[in-house]
């Protein structure tokens, strides 16, 4: 799904954001914040960028432990520039923290640009988890970043 010209994106944020946040509300927004980093992809539109940076920044205050909501806050900001030293130390602890979990880790390794340990990570997924990883923003910017040229994908 591409987003429309049109869509008024600071109306969208604001509607967002006045309700009342629960988890299961918290899914569905991550999904849309997707939607406007895979619609940046397509278009090189920064306000779709600078919409799911608010986006995750929001979902991060509202459930600070979520560590998706700040991976995918990271990967915005890795499309704009590279990371502070704060940025590294930040994943590479998170790294440490989630050491079984390879999908976390293959993000985490994209991110920090570790090609070898992400296409490693990746070879770890199940199929299932595959399809769907290679469908998220993230996997497109490790695309870009030159990983996975010679993945045969789902």
């Amino acid at each position: 799904m591409y987003l429309d010209y049109a869509l008024d994106l600071a109306f969208v944020l604001r509607d967002i954001k006045r309700v009342a946040f629960s988890p299961e509300y918290g899914g569905v927004v991550i999904l849309f914040g997707l939607e406007l980093i895979k619609s940046y992809d397509i278009s090189s539109r920064e306000e779709f960028l600078d919409a799911a940076f608010d986006i995750y920044s929001w979902l991060q205050q509202e459930e600070p432990e979520n560590l998706i909501y700040k991976l995918n806050e990271l990967q915005i900001t890795r499309r704009q520039r590279t990371y502070s030293k704060d940025e590294k130390t930040l994943l590479l602890e998170e790294k440490t923290k989630n050491a079984n979990d390879n999908r976390v880790l293959c993000a985490i390794n994209i991110l920090l640009e570790n090609k070898s340990e992400a296409e490693f990570n990746f070879d770890k997924l199940t199929e299932a988890e595959k399809k769907e990883f290679v469908e998220y923003p993230i996997f497109t910017l490790a695309k870009q970043l030159g990983m996975f040229q010679n993945e045969i994908l789902c």
